[in-house]
């Protein structure tokens, strides 16, 4: 009984200790795993919040880390539009840090293919029907069409299209450099 041994540790270490029902090692899927740990987070450590930041977004998912190329770019894109990346969730935020998802505006699902997409899906669903955070998972910003449309898509989010047309103008103009 996984559960009432953490509930045991955590009463007797003073410590959060979280109970995770999967068995990646078994079969083999790593995103259950990630998906129920996620859960577990948020239903322990992010309290609702009935504050919302204004123009603020939680990014879900790895996708490189926050150091990787592709995060970096989605988080220039949305400084650019004046959109405060509250983190990067799950794996890149402190414990200490989890609370402030609750005042986010929405959530980015950093993700759009396979099967990680679907688990990622939910990790967005269970913020927005637990925490009452709306998210974006419906372009994924791989190439230029779609970064394209990704951009004027959150121009539209955040009320801010004629930034995000300038951004597009901006990021072609790169391109065509390179």
């Amino acid at each position: 009984d996984i559960e009432s041994i953490a509930s045991t540790i955590q009463e007797k270490y003073q410590v959060p200790v979280l109970a995770i029902p999967c068995f990646g090692f078994l079969d083999g899927e790593y995103y259950a795993g990630y998906y129920q740990t996620t859960s577990q987070l948020i239903k322990k450590f992010i309290p609702k919040s009935e504050i919302k930041q204004k123009n603020s977004v939680v990014l879900i998912g790895d996708n490189g880390g926050p150091n990787g190329e592709y995060a970096r770019e989605v988080r220039s894109v949305l400084h650019k539009l004046g959109v405060t990346v509250i983190g990067q969730f799950p794996t890149f935020m402190t414990l200490d840090a989890l609370p402030e998802i609750a005042k986010a505006e929405y959530s980015i699902v950093l993700g759009g293919r396979g099967y990680t997409h679907k688990w990622l899906l939910q990790i967005a669903t269970d913020l927005e029907q637990q925490l009452a955070i709306p998210y974006y998972a419906q372009v994924y910003p791989i190439g230029w069409k779609n970064t394209k449309q990704w951009i004027m898509n959150m121009g539209v989010l955040f009320e801010k299209t004629t930034i995000a047309q300038a951004i597009i103008k901006q990021e072609e103009n790169k391109l065509m450099q390179v």
